[in-house]
């Protein structure tokens, strides 16, 4: 579960910063019909490793009570993933 808590995570903020690119070149260049398909497989892929990460990471975190300690570390990972 640890390797797919360290996996996932990354693999989530590259689904998000494809997406994020995939837009800002249908904001610059336009086309729609040719980028809206990637952009909704990147934003479904992103979501789905986010909540594989946050599975792993309760997991992770039930499995090892010196985790516990650490519950701030992920609520303020959370919100920079969010933001």
């Amino acid at each position: 579960m640890k390797y797919i808590y360290k996996t996932f995570g990354k693999l989530s903020l590259a689904f998000y910063i494809f997406t994020l690119y995939q837009v800002w070149h249908l904001c610059q260049f336009r086309g729609l019909r040719s980028h809206m398909p990637i952009i909704i497989l990147g934003s479904v892929c992103c979501a789905f490793t986010f909540i594989l990460w946050i599975i792993a990471r309760t997991h992770e975190m039930q499995a090892d009570q010196s985790l516990t300690r650490n519950k701030s570390l992920f609520y303020i990972e959370l919100m920079v993933f969010i933001v």
